[in-house]
């Protein structure tokens, strides 16, 4: 439902709190009443549209001549503004500041905005609005849990994971599995089973869990509590040639996940939740599984300098060790 006048004005002074001089927008119900404070304000520029995408240029135009601007528009005039956006702000690295009403979302009463309201942040996503910081780096993750994994057995599918969690570091007790897309969360569940008291960690992709979605209803039968299950989704076949998945259309590996029988399943977008939720799978005594947004970005090279033999053998021996020290 529209936004209230209090609220509005909460962000209207926000926004000259933080230097704005110039506001531009085509009328809209949810932002009527911020379009009516700058147009009563003598200190604020008000630049009513024709269209959406004037507004990218207009802002342009303010910052280089070194004044704050901010642009109101509805999601629809977001989706009927990214040529802009892209060909000339990103482009030539121009900010722009943008508040979207978010119309089409759960509990529009108006028919006509649900369309464009279930394709705003798919299109959000891809355009990459917020820069590059505005999704997880996956190399960002495996950093940041990097020193809990020394005392687990760490299982990694091919490509872009394994070579930036070696990147970091090889240890004895990580194995790559280079090839066999799907088996990671197999391999991770044998291990698992056959250590019930050694915490396994499986770093999965939506590429490779989609080839394998029956094996999250064999993970659910048994449900193994000493088994966390990390899927990096970044809605791409990265490591051969970034062809999108099923992820990129709506397909929620959480929810299929948690379908399948999987008790704690998450979906995290951010450095803070995949690091508290991380933290909580290594504190739970459940299995646990995390899906992980993460940028569609790679190291330049998926190729390792550790054999596939020289790993598979010392992560055995790791193992065999492990066996014979004193519970």
């Amino acid at each position: 439902m529209p936004v209230s006048f209090a609220n509005s004005q909460i962000v209207y002074d926000a926004l000259k709190k933080c230097g704005i001089g110039l506001v531009s927008a085509l009328p809209e119900t949810w932002l009527v009443h911020m379009i009516r404070m700058a147009e009563d304000d003598p200190q604020m520029v008000l630049v009513r549209l024709a269209k959406e995408e004037e507004a990218v240029g207009i802002s342009a135009g303010a910052h280089f001549a070194g004044m704050k601007s901010a642009m109101l528009m509805q999601n629809h005039g977001f989706l009927a503004s990214i040529n802009g956006i892209v060909s000339f702000a990103q482009l030539y690295k121009i900010p722009l500041l943008m508040l979207i009403s978010y119309r089409g979302h759960f509990g529009e009463r108006d028919p006509w905005q649900t369309q464009g309201g279930s394709v705003t942040e798919p299109a959000h996503t891809r355009v990459d609005v917020g820069g590059k910081s505005s999704m997880m780096q996956r190399i960002d993750c495996l950093s940041s849990i990097y020193g809990q994994l020394e005392d687990c057995l760490v299982v990694t599918i091919m490509g872009a994971v394994a070579s930036e969690l070696q990147s970091l570091g090889h240890r004895a007790n990580f194995f790559y599995l280079q090839h066999a897309m799907g088996l990671a969360s197999s391999t991770g569940l044998g291990l698992a089973l056959c250590l019930p008291k050694q915490r396994v960690i499986v770093f999965d992709g939506d590429g490779s869990i989609l080839m394998n979605l029956g094996g999250l209803t064999t993970l659910a039968r048994y449900q193994p509590k000493n088994l966390v299950h990390v899927i990096f989704d970044n809605e791409s076949l990265l490591s051969v040639g970034g062809f999108p998945t099923a992820t990129a259309t709506g397909s929620d590996l959480a929810a299929i996940a948690s379908a399948s029988g999987v008790l704690r399943t998450q979906t995290v977008h951010t450095m803070e939740e995949f690091t508290r939720a991380f933290d909580d799978a290594l504190r739970c005594d459940a299995l646990s599984c995390i899906v992980a947004k993460v940028e569609a970005t790679g190291p330049k090279g998926y190729v390792t300098e550790l054999a596939l033999l020289e790993n598979r053998f010392q992560f055995k021996r790791h193992i065999e060790r492990l066996k014979k020290q004193p519970e």
